[in-house]
């Protein structure tokens, strides 16, 4: 629960970051089980209780996102092939966020493009 996002000690709050495995512990869930329904709900939730600090951020131009690579409905213990998606795909939704911030005049919006291969056991073969 968010009590406070600034203070007179401390700076205005520019940014808030949302985590899936936090809303998913919320809910009684693994990251993985989240689904994007879920993950919406908890966004809106959090996001009425910060609306006054998310204008402020849009107000300075600090503000940003998190696309994940992987596909939670998916398990991450299904390998490279099954739980991430394709390197075009995701491509193209960095690509679309990037034109969605530009289009919404956020010339400094922040995209994280997390990736979650590290987590999946493939027998690649990594020196080719």
């Amino acid at each position: 629960m968010v009590l406070s996002l600034s203070s007179e000690a401390s700076k205005t709050v520019k940014s808030i970051a949302t985590a899936s495995w936090a809303f998913a512990a919320s809910l009684g869930i693994d990251d993985e089980e989240l689904t994007m329904e879920q993950n919406l709900a908890s966004i809106r939730n959090l996001a009425a209780t910060v609306a006054s600090a998310v204008t402020q951020v849009i107000q300075v131009g600090a503000h940003g996102v998190n696309i994940e690579d992987n596909i939670p409905a998916r398990g991450i213990e299904q390998g490279i092939e099954h739980s991430l998606h394709p390197l075009s795909e995701q491509i193209r939704r960095l690509q679309l966020a990037v034109r969605a911030a530009a289009d919404g005049g956020l010339p400094d919006f922040a995209i994280n493009a997390h990736c979650d291969v590290f987590a999946l056991k493939d027998d690649l073969n990594l020196d080719n």
